[in-house]
């Protein structure tokens, strides 16, 4: 029976002598069913360039069965840590082998070997067995694992009870150390159609890379820079078209393309509505102008139509555009008549379409605001007024007179252009005969000395 044992033990050897890759080692059947196995803490370790760190072996006996003796056998990748020392840590009192580590065992991988009995007595609960110090290199990251290994008559990694390789492989557990820094790579697509900023940093050329600490959360968004051209996705260790997102750096490497494409016409009116003001036999309100621009990519060609009722009174030139290359425009004049209207407001939409735009038709809406006939606005001083004073102090406030000198009932409201400017009342209603005196100050905090000029815009309405 004994020779059928060893027989399998050398045919396991053999294949796994052929398989064996550090990083995953081969399993090996334990030829007892104990619940005997080796760890490696911390499972984890993670460190940056040129790191000094160490990892301590254990034996897991967590039901206290017996053992005498134990034989490590530990792979690292030499391209990320190299061992620098093994020490006993005391568990057992004949150390046969008190450690040894080997950083060139083959072209990749080192190897620590440490060998230890008990002689006065089974040992029967969980012991550390060595401490093993590693240097982190100074240039590579990357993932090294730290690795039980079992190569019979070579490497083999045992846990023994009077002779025989206890060790039950379900119960090892192997150990990875993160090292160095990882690189961030990220790419625009198509080149120079976009950017990228990374952490609210924008980053610079079409490939570009960027070094993290382990775990790093970057936060990642795609910028449109080219007029015409938007974010269409992520693609590579990134994917969908969130934006903005971000990606954890937990492997070595990270690549990430932001994917860009021309986007179709678009209709971007400047401004987006317009509103005229006017009284009942007065002069008509000036033009105002319209721009009709590209705000996507491609070419943009437009026409407008006026809708509403009764909208005679207000017309566009000219009515139809075209030849808009992304970010152009076709520059308009929008026009009001109030010849024959009535006190009162009136409402229009010019409705614009462009054929393949993607927010055909636009509505821009227009108002009108016509109130009654001249009334009399009497100011303390003339139809304008001069503040004078000197810096940080305020001027006296000045009076504006409003009266309504026909019949029926007069609204009036009023506003200013300038936030150091304030008036009030702001609003009123008047009756025939009725005048509303309206104070005018003027705070000079935070101004400069200087000159300054401003606007009071007054609309009236009848009731």
């Amino acid at each position: 029976m004994k020779s059928k044992i060893i027989s399998v033990v050398l045919c396991l050897g053999v294949v796994l002598a052929l398989t064996l890759v550090p990083g995953a080692p081969p399993v090996k059947m334990a030829l007892a069913q104990s619940h005997i196995g080796v760890n490696v803490t911390p499972q984890q370790t993670t460190v940056g360039f040129n790191e000094n760190f160490s990892v301590v072996v254990w034996i897991d006996d967590s039901l206290g069965e017996n053992y005498d003796g134990t034989g490590i056998r530990l792979v690292y990748n030499t391209s990320y840590v190299t061992a620098t020392n093994v020490s006993d840590a005391g568990s057992f009192d004949w150390v046969l082998n008190a450690g040894t580590f080997n950083n060139t065992w083959n072209a990749t991988h080192g190897l620590v070997e440490y060998d230890a009995a008990n002689m006065g007595g089974n040992l029967s609960a969980s012991n550390p067995v060595c401490t093993i110090s590693f240097t982190s290199n100074s240039s590579n990251t990357g993932i090294s694992g730290l690795d039980f290994i079992y190569i019979a008559d070579d490497a083999a990694t045992s846990i023994t009870l009077a002779g025989e390789d206890i060790l039950n492989w379900t119960y090892v557990v192997n150990g990875t150390v993160r090292a160095g820094m990882p690189a961030l790579t990220v790419n625009v697509t198509p080149a120079g159609e976009g950017t990228v900023k990374a952490n609210g940093v924008t980053l610079t050329g079409d490939s570009n890379t960027t070094t993290w600490d382990w775990d790093d959360v970057v936060n990642l968004e795609a910028m449109n820079s080219t007029p015409g051209w938007g974010f269409v996705n992520w693609t590579g260790d990134l994917s969908g078209s969130t934006n903005p997102t971000s990606i954890t750096m937990n492997a070595a490497a990270k690549n990430v393309t932001a994917n860009f494409a021309e986007q179709p016409p678009a209709i971007s009116p400047v401004p987006t509505s317009l509103t005229f003001s006017a009284n009942v036999g007065g002069a008509n309100p000036a033009n105002q102008t319209l721009d009709i621009c590209n705000g996507g990519g491609y070419t943009l060609n437009w026409t407008a139509n006026i809708t509403g009722v009764n909208v005679t009174w207000l017309s566009m030139s000219p009515m139809s555009g075209g030849n808009l290359s992304a970010a152009q425009c076709n520059s308009t004049q929008v026009a009001v008549n109030t010849t024959g209207l009535a006190e009162g407001t009136y409402n229009a939409v010019i409705t614009i379409t462009a054929p393949g735009a993607s927010n055909t038709p636009y509505s821009v809406s227009v108002t009108l605001y016509l109130g009654v006939p001249p009334v009399s606005v009497i100011p303390i001083s003339p139809t304008s007024f001069t503040f004078t004073t000197d810096e940080g102090e305020n001027p006296p406030v000045q009076t504006l007179k409003i009266c309504n000198t026909g019949t029926g009932t007069l609204n009036w409201s009023l506003s200013d252009n300038a936030g150091w400017l304030s008036e009030s009342p702001t609003s009123g209603s008047l009756g025939a005969g009725e005048c509303e005196y309206v104070t005018v100050s003027v705070d000079v905090d935070a101004m400069a000395a200087g000159d300054y000029s401003a606007t009071i815009t007054i609309i009236l309405r009848r009731g």
